[in-house]
C-alpha cells in the first residue's frame, strides 16, 4: 500500500509540474476548422498569443484564466482543457499541441554573428526581457520597462514570428538581446523592428500605445479602475486589437473608435470622457466636455494622440 501511495503522489507531482510548464512556456497549437487549419502561438512572457489562419494574423490577449481572447473578433482560446479549444464566435474547434514556438526561429547558419548587421541607432523598448543570446532558448539577463531608451547595436539576423532579434544597450548599463516585436526605432522604422516610435512615444514613453504606420483608425480600450490602452492601425480591427492588448486587463472593453486625426481621453475620480477631432485641441475639448457633462469634477486630460 505504501508503494502505491508513493506512486500516486509522484504522479500528481509530475502532472502538476507538466501543467506549470505548459502555462509558462511558448507553444504552438494546430486547430482543425474542418476544411482548413488555424495555428495559434502562445507567448506568455509577452502577454499575448497569435492566431494565424487563411485571413492573416490576429493578436489575442490573456483572459485572466489561462486562456486568450480577442473580444472585437469574437475569438477565444482555452488551452487548459484536456483537449484545447478555439472558439470562433459561438462555434468551437478542437486543437492540439504542434511544435514548440521556438521552432519558428531561424538563422541561416545557426550561429550568432554569422549574419550580424551593425546599426548603432536609437530606439525604445516597449517593455520585455533581455537575454544573453538572440532567442527564447537563451537565459534571461534582465528586463527593460516600457519606454526605456536603448541603443540598437546590431541586427543578429535571427528572425522569429516576423521580427528580428537585436543586441541593445540601455543607459543604465544593461546590455543583451531583445526581440524586435517589442521594440520601436527612433526616426525611420528599422527592418525587423515592430514600428517607428513616433513623436508621441518619445514624449510620453510610459503610456501604453501601439501604432502602425499608415494610420486610418484609432481606438480606446478602458477597464474599471482606470486602466486604458490606445491603438492606431490602418484597419478598425487592428486598432481595437492594439488597444485591448495594451490595456492589459481582462475587464478591458473597447470604448471608442474613430477615423478622426486626433483622439483624447479625459478622466476624473468618478468619470471619463473621450473626444475626437481634426486637431489635438479639439479632441481634448470634446473629451473634457464629455467628462464634465456627467457632473464630474476634477476632469483632466490623461492622454491625447494625433495620427
Amino acid at each position: 500500500m505504501k508503494t502505491l501511495a508513493f506512486i500516486g503522489i509522484l504522479s500528481a507531482a509530475v502532472l502538476s509540474a507538466t501543467a506549470g510548464a505548459k502555462a509558462s512556456e511558448s507553444l504552438n497549437y494546430r486547430c482543425n476548422l474542418g476544411n482548413q487549419f488555424a495555428f495559434i502561438e502562445t507567448i506568455p512572457e509577452e502577454g499575448r498569443a497569435i492566431l494565424e489562419d487563411i485571413d492573416g494574423k490576429t493578436i489575442l490577449v490573456p483572459d485572466g484564466r489561462g486562456g486568450y481572447f480577442n473580444d472585437g473578433e469574437e475569438i477565444s482560446f482555452d488551452r487548459d482543457k484536456p483537449v484545447p479549444e478555439l472558439w470562433l464566435g459561438d462555434v468551437s474547434h478542437r486543437c492540439e499541441i504542434a511544435t514548440p514556438a521556438s521552432s519558428n526561429q531561424t538563422h541561416s547558419n545557426g550561429a550568432v554573428g554569422g549574419n550580424d548587421t551593425q546599426l548603432n541607432l536609437q530606439g525604445q523598448s516597449l517593455g520585455g526581457k533581455l537575454r544573453d543570446g538572440p532567442g527564447l532558448n537563451f537565459r534571461q539577463t534582465g528586463s527593460l520597462p516600457e519606454g526605456t531608451w536603448v541603443t540598437i547595436l546590431k541586427n543578429t539576423g535571427v528572425r522569429m514570428d516576423g521580427y528580428d532579434w537585436f543586441e541593445v544597450a540601455a543607459d543604465s548599463g544593461l546590455r543583451g538581446y531583445q526581440w524586435g516585436g517589442i521594440m520601436c526605432s527612433n526616426g525611420s522604422q528599422i527592418a525587423g523592428v515592430y514600428q517607428a516610435c513616433g513623436a508621441q512615444a518619445s514624449s510620453q514613453p510610459a503610456v501604453k500605445v501601439a501604432q502602425q504606420q499608415g494610420g486610418g483608425w484609432m481606438a480606446f480600450a478602458l477597464a474599471p479602475g482606470g486602466a486604458f490602452g490606445h491603438g492606431a492601425a490602418p484597419t478598425r480591427a487592428g486598432a481595437e486589437q492594439f488597444a485591448m492588448q495594451y490595456c492589459g486587463n481582462n475587464q478591458c472593453r473597447i470604448a471608442d473608435t474613430t477615423q478622426a486625426r486626433c483622439h483624447a481621453l479625459a478622466v476624473s475620480p468618478s468619470s471619463h470622457g473621450i473626444g475626437a477631432g481634426d486637431s489635438e485641441q479639439a479632441a481634448m475639448n470634446f473629451a473634457m466636455g464629455w467628462c464634465s457633462n456627467s457632473g464630474a469634477s476634477g476632469c483632466r486630460i490623461e492622454y491625447s494622440y494625433c495620427q
